[in-house]
């Protein structure tokens, strides 16, 4: 079971290693972009390149599609991204379980938007997790986990890419030792344990009003999605990249742009600390350097963005 790209290193371990589903289940084809047209999920994608049966179950409450999970005979179950939460009865019928891959170091960041919490939240090391799932959301015992740092300016798309990679490598290994009965469950730590949100496209809108540490951290956490923005000229002006300016002296408000011509930088106030502006995109424009877009509107500096 997935859905995102989160999930397709994962399926490809699988079938490199020889291990065939019997199916694979992903959400509903959806309608999106200009004309409306169908969008279909990465994982079914990946699935139709390996000719696997698919199953889009618009919601797995249905007594029909756990009628039609049975008629599978299912022995394991990996979810990778499912983006639903499995019942109960599900679980039940495995003999050997389910295993759930995790995109943190659980009991940290538990829920659906692990990544982006986890580079909100300025930790300097995650990782993933795979667990035995229960009734619970990413409450199981788990099996095996692996840590790697995050890296300076990496954002959720390039960690989720990351890594997607290091579970999949985990992932073979892990379900031969569940299934030979050679890897000891180990019980999450409920007292530390952190949640995540699902996030909303308005959750990406800046304020200024917050210090620059902060605002860092969302530009990098939510790019590619809900991406971090503002308006200008009453368009949206997405901020793709910025980082941290070391500069202790300037006195930037917040929200203001100011032009400095001795770095060649375009800088952004905030409540504490100054955005060192790198790329940013104008609605229905480009990506740009934040120097090429000063070239292009030269009012941008000394304007004062919304919060």
């Amino acid at each position: 079971m997935g859905t995102s790209s989160f999930a397709v290193p994962a399926l490809d371990t699988l079938i490199a290693d020889g291990i065939l589903p019997r199916a694979v289940y992903t959400q509903p084809d959806r309608k999106g972009g200009r004309g409306r047209r169908s969008i279909v999920s990465p994982i079914k994608e990946r699935a139709l390149d390996y000719e696997l049966p698919i199953i889009q179950p618009e919601t797995l409450r249905d007594p029909n599609e756990l009628a039609q999970f049975k008629t599978l005979e299912p022995s394991i179950l990996v979810v990778a991204a499912y983006g639903a939460i499995l019942p109960l009865e599900y679980l039940e019928l495995l003999t050997n379980g389910g295993l759930n891959i995790h995109p943190s170091l659980l009991p940290l960041h538990r829920g659906p938007s692990p990544i982006v919490n986890t580079i909100l939240a300025g930790d300097t090391e995650t990782g993933v997790s795979i667990f035995v799932m229960d009734e619970g959301m990413d409450t199981g015992p788990i099996l095996r986990q692996k840590t790697t740092p995050v890296h300076l300016h990496e954002t959720g798309g390039a960690l989720t890419d990351r890594l997607s990679l290091e579970a999949a490598a985990i992932l073979v290994p892990t379900l031969v030792d569940w299934i030979n009965g050679d890897i000891e469950p180990i019980s999450q730590d409920n007292n530390v344990a952190s949640y995540s949100r699902l996030l909303k496209k308005s959750d990406g809108a800046l304020n200024f009003k917050e210090p620059a540490t902060i605002l860092k951290r969302k530009v990098d956490a939510f790019n590619p999605w809900p991406s971090s923005f503002t308006t200008y000229k009453g368009k949206r002006l997405t901020i793709l990249e910025a980082w941290l300016l070391d500069e202790k002296e300037l006195e930037v408000a917040p929200g203001e742009i100011l032009y400095s011509p001795s770095g060649n930088k375009i800088l952004l106030g905030t409540s504490e600390g100054i955005l060192d502006v790198q790329t940013i995109q104008l609605e229905g424009k480009r990506p740009v350097a934040a120097t090429e877009f000063l070239r292009g509107y030269q009012d941008f500096a000394g304007s004062i963005l919304p919060s």
